[in-house]
């Protein structure tokens, strides 16, 4: 008795949270195979599976290599492809605010503040990533105009800039540090 040829058909989809890689998930593989006998225990897997890009915007596609056969029923079949490819999409890594640097001006009569001088270090970023993501504020309010009573900066319209930022997001767009007004 002859094997019976199968081929692979739709290749399911996945995704996963931004990691600085190209590494896909093998066992996530997925495919139909065409001319298989209803009821036969028959599936196809991979043994590696490779991004196209590491980066949110340009991931589109796995690559699958090592694609075989595997189940109860799979010696009575034969699959001539050791390769697939499936849709692939790469999530933003979503990041913190946290240590927001302090800030202080000469006394002025307002509660303006300089959205200049706003630095925070970022949380969940990916190691080695650390220069080439930074947060940007649009907006920066102390909270009391008067030097005694003024204490903290209130930074709004965060958004992330640098040649990383497109692989991810904040939390939140709005942080806060320590603020003080001198005479």
């Amino acid at each position: 008795i002859a094997r019976r040829a199968l081929t692979l058909g739709a290749v399911a989809a996945q995704s996963k949270t931004y990691d600085g890689t190209t590494a896909a998930d093998a066992s996530k593989f997925g495919a139909v195979l065409s001319n298989a006998i209803a009821g036969d225990d028959v599936k196809a897997t991979a043994s590696g599976a490779t991004y196209n890009s590491k980066d949110v915007a340009t991931a589109g596609t796995v690559g699958y290599t090592g694609v075989a056969l595997a189940g109860a029923e799979a010696k009575n079949y034969t699959l001539a492809a050791t390769t697939a490819q499936g849709a692939g999409t790469i999530t933003r890594r979503e990041l913190t605010v946290d240590a927001v640097k302090k800030q202080s001006k000469t006394y002025d009569g307002t509660t303006a503040a300089d959205t200049s001088k706003f630095q925070a270090t970022l949380n969940n970023l990916v190691a080695g990533e650390e220069g080439s993501v930074t947060a940007t504020a649009a907006g920066a309010t102390y909270n009391d105009k008067n030097v005694a009573a003024a204490n903290k900066v209130t930074y709004t319209g965060l958004a992330l800039t640098g040649t990383g930022a497109g692989n991810y997001s904040l939390a939140a767009t709005t942080a806060e540090g320590v603020g003080t007004i001198a005479k």
